[in-house]
């Protein structure tokens, strides 16, 4: 960086250390390929807000000049429009300084007004050995019957493949190890649960996912049906994974993604309008993608203090329902389900530099917007239903920052 540049941030430093909201600008920084993973994780371990906004501003002197009117832009992004004003009229930057407040806008709860900024976010640094167990029921036949490939082709829940292989690649490219199952009868299905629920390796992971891709039971709702037909019911794996039950898990985020039919109903939905932000005079009217599809029928705590406290044991779970309670959950026999087009989609896009529960937000309007089913004249929606328990907001941060 040009000399006079780094002078402007030297002249702001006590500002700069002083005032700045470390956490975001940080995000929007890494987003940009300007902080490395490791730099990040070295800034996050510092037990202050002071000293992490110091190396940030140290690590931003030795980049290109460029940077530094990324850095402003960070800082205008995340309202902080205070700090960026010290910067840009010092500089020649070609940043735009447009204030991100608006007059009737919410207020912004800034990251500085909570009593420790980290705590706040859930804790990172232990990764490595972060898992992903993904459970794909596909065929639903005897042992016997499995010999017979014309019947292995003709009874297979198609599309459920094709869902499960972009997921698995998703997973792996956002930093976890993952084991793929197929075709699990309920015994076998019980077993590998409980096994990645005792899985040692939890103790070096900061969160891990669980993908189940099942038939669900229409008579008994939110129930998987093994391919041998034995049920298990979702409340039993939620309480495998609890707090007391999954020790090594407490504290950290357990990302539960279940995607199945969750009753017989079908939403037929409603249709509304929509103002344009961009023109409030014109509607629009949800998108409809995808006719006629297949109905898819057939505990320590994680911060710098080191103190106990005592949690609730259904303690910071995601759990992500691909439909609504009592509803069917729609899959196209040669892309997939709804619900996995729209995760991979969003994930893919923005889990560089969201928390999981925007980019659940961002899946669930996908889903409720942009796909329709139509079985004789009739239109069919669906509804993504996340539960959430998490405490903290968990960001990804993928290895190599490419998805």
């Amino acid at each position: 960086m040009k000399e006079e540049l780094a002078k402007i941030l030297d002249e702001n430093l006590v500002n700069l250390t002083k005032n700045m909201e470390p956490f975001e600008v940080m995000v929007s920084l890494q987003s940009r390929n300007i902080l490395s993973n490791y730099q990040v994780q070295h800034i996050r371990s510092l037990s202050t807000s002071y000293a992490q906004n110091y190396d940030i501003v140290y690590y931003l002197k030795k980049r290109p000049d460029k940077d530094f009117d990324a850095f402003v832009q960070a800082l205008i992004e995340t309202s902080q429009d205070h700090l960026a004003e010290l910067l840009v009229p010092k500089s020649k930057s070609n940043v735009e300084l447009i204030s991100s407040k608006e007059e009737d806008s919410v207020p912004f709860l800034a990251m500085g007004d909570f009593e420790d900024e980290l705590d706040t976010v859930y804790d990172y640094h232990h990764g490595a050995f972060r898992k992903c167990l993904i459970i794909c029921n596909e065929h639903y036949l005897s042992e016997a019957e499995r010999s017979d490939q014309s019947l292995l082709d003709k009874l297979k829940r198609k599309g459920a493949k094709e869902d499960i292989l972009k997921v698995e690649e998703l997973f792996r490219n956002l930093g976890y190890l993952v084991d793929l199952r197929m075709d699990l009868n309920g015994e076998d299905m019980w077993s590998v649960l409980c096994n990645f629920a005792a899985d040692e390796d939890h103790s070096e992971a900061n969160s891990c996912v669980l993908v189940i891709h099942s038939l669900g039971d229409h008579l008994h709702e939110d129930t998987f049906i093994a391919c041998d037909g034995k049920l298990i019911r979702m409340k039993q794996i939620l309480t495998l994974f609890n707090a007391f039950n999954c020790p090594l898990l407490a504290g950290k985020p357990k990302l539960l993604f279940f995607i199945c039919d969750r009753g017989n109903d079908k939403e037929v939905g409603a249709v509304v309008q929509r103002i344009n932000r961009t023109n409030p005079s014109a509607t629009n009217l949800p998108r409809s993608v995808s006719p006629s599809e297949e109905s898819n029928t057939d505990l320590c705590r994680i911060s710098n203090d080191v103190s106990k406290v005592n949690l609730p044991l259904q303690c910071d779970f995601l759990v992500a329902y691909s439909t609504s309670h009592g509803s069917v959950n729609w899959r196209s026999t040669t892309h997939g389900s709804w619900y996995v087009y729209a995760l991979v989609s969003v994930f893919k896009r923005h889990a560089r530099h969201m928390d999981v529960m925007r980019l659940i937000t961002r899946v669930n309007r996908m889903v409720a917007e942009r796909f329709e089913s139509v079985v004789f004249g009739q239109r069919y929606k669906q509804m993504p239903s996340p539960t959430s328990t998490l405490t903290r907001e968990f960001y990804f941060f993928p290895p190599n920052n490419e998805l």
